[in-house]
């Protein structure tokens, strides 16, 4: 029978998640797991793994930009206490280049009426979204890809590492953001620290005595899975590309956003 590689480390992730406080409230039916093709298939250098978000920050459908950021003054709660899913309708007037956006629900609709100049300068902004990624009916928040073969040659000890790496990169608000830290490597913080604590996220699960059966398979080379079990298998999705839309577009794939930019114009922020 083959073996599904993809499944076993999701398996793995769901124990380390229940056993390691960071993680704990990540839960792993968002996350699509999957393999992907490394380039450069003879080095290990590169990637060994990776996280890809299925959102942005603060877990918005579509990116907002830097130069919009300060004037809509957005932040983790005031996200968290916008209304999600709002009926979005858009009207435009041909005659002054204005334009209506009704949102809110069925019972309770609101207007957010934009200038011909609000409209413009906002529609100047370049918004990005991700494409909708669906896995066993919900909608995933991130994709946790394997690269090969690469992944496969390292040791137990490195893949595990690996494993604890990505899983750190997820936003602890687990909102489809990635982990973000200060200053300009906002990425990783300090690479020498971030490893650090992958390292000791691998060794503080282990000391928690696991199932075997979660980890043992980490042993193994994909020639040493193939003489075990005859085949390796695996989940498979493809690779995510953010892309520009419009601001109608931006609108209607994050309704949300209506309401951070009717709070703003109330503000007087949009002049």
């Amino acid at each position: 029978m083959a073996f599904n590689y993809t499944l076993a480390i999701r398996d793995l992730c769901v124990d380390v998640c229940k056993k390691t406080p960071e993680f704990a409230n990540f839960d792993m039916s968002y996350v699509g797991f999957s393999f992907n093709r490394a380039r450069n298939i003879g080095s290990r250098f590169g990637n060994w793994a990776s996280v890809t978000p299925l959102r942005f920050q603060f877990g918005l459908r579509v990116s907002i930009p830097d130069k919009l950021m300060p004037i809509l003054e957005l932040n983790a709660a005031t996200v968290k206490g916008a209304r999600d899913g709002d009926r979005i309708e858009i009207h435009t007037n041909d005659k002054n280049d204005s334009m209506i956006v009704l949102y809110g629900s069925e019972t309770s609709r609101e207007e957010l009426v934009l200038s011909s100049a609000e409209r413009r300068n906002l529609s100047l902004l370049r918004f990005h979204r991700t494409p909708k990624v669906v896995g066993d009916g919900k909608e995933l928040l991130y994709l946790f890809s394997i690269m090969l073969p690469r992944f496969y040659e390292l040791s137990s000890t490195e893949k595990l590492e690996t494993i604890m790496h990505e899983l750190y990169h997820i936003s602890e608000a687990f909102d489809g953001d990635v982990r973000r830290f200060p200053g300009r490597n906002w990425q990783h913080g300090s690479k020498k620290l971030y490893q650090a604590r992958s390292e000791k996220f691998a060794r503080d699960w282990l000391a928690k005595d696991p199932d075997p059966v979660l980890f043992n398979f980490l042993q193994y080379n994909s020639a040493q899975l193939i003489e075990r079990y005859g085949s390796i298998m695996g989940g498979k999705y493809p690779r995510i590309k953010t892309c520009p839309i419009s601001l109608d577009e931006a609108f209607k794939h994050e309704p949300r956003l209506v309401q951070f930019i009717a709070a703003a114009q109330a503000k007087g922020r949009l002049k």
